[in-house]
């Protein structure tokens, strides 16, 4: 890297202190609460119950603290992602125009409702998912850089369950080596 690029890129740096004027300011400290999956413990006090049932199943019969533990951490991850993926279909439908939705209900009878985005039924009669009007582009071309930022989020949770699951399987395999030991001897 020469000196005259070291510079400009010094230069680059120093402009860039984030926000100056106090809306600017007051509008990037909100960034962190505008879903909540950037806080140090996003799913506290939410979904304790459904994390705690995941949590015991995937560590087994076995008690060990150690197991329970990743097993804690996978399901966190994993409820993470079932959070970050309703945010998004969220997201994506509170941008799409409203349109009536013809539908079919269980009986079979068909069922007019006026939805938003694709129809959440089992089964719809629309034209093509492919051939989809300006309007529903433009809504999406508007939403896609914050799903662009939900991105980030649902990487690192999946990197997290993959670690926590690996370590739980870690644990299993020398769980079963001690058991295998002990009755070989």
């Amino acid at each position: 890297m020469t000196s005259k690029s070291t510079g400009a890129s010094r230069r680059g740096w120093c402009r860039s202190t984030g926000p100056r004027s106090a809306a600017g300011k007051d509008r990037s400290a909100q960034n962190a609460r505008r879903h909540g999956f950037a806080a140090a413990r996003p799913l506290e006090g939410r979904a304790g119950k459904e994390i705690e049932d995941l949590a015991r199943k995937l560590a087994g019969d076995a008690g060990e603290p150690e197991r329970l533990y990743y097993a804690r951490k996978a399901a966190e991850m994993q409820m993470m992602l079932h959070c970050i993926c309703a945010a998004r279909i969220n997201l994506i439908n509170a941008h799409l125009p409203k349109q009536e939705v013809v539908g079919l209900a269980d009986s079979g009878q068909p069922t007019g409702t006026v939805a938003s985005g694709l129809a959440q039924g089992d089964r719809y009669q629309q034209g093509s998912p492919c051939m989809a009007g300006s309007e529903e582009v433009d809504a999406l071309l508007q939403v896609l850089p914050e799903l662009l930022r939900l991105e980030r989020y649902e990487s690192a949770a999946l990197a997290g369950r993959r670690r926590a699951l690996l370590q739980l399987a870690r644990c299993r395999y020398q769980s079963a080596q001690r058991v295998a030991q002990c009755q070989s001897s």
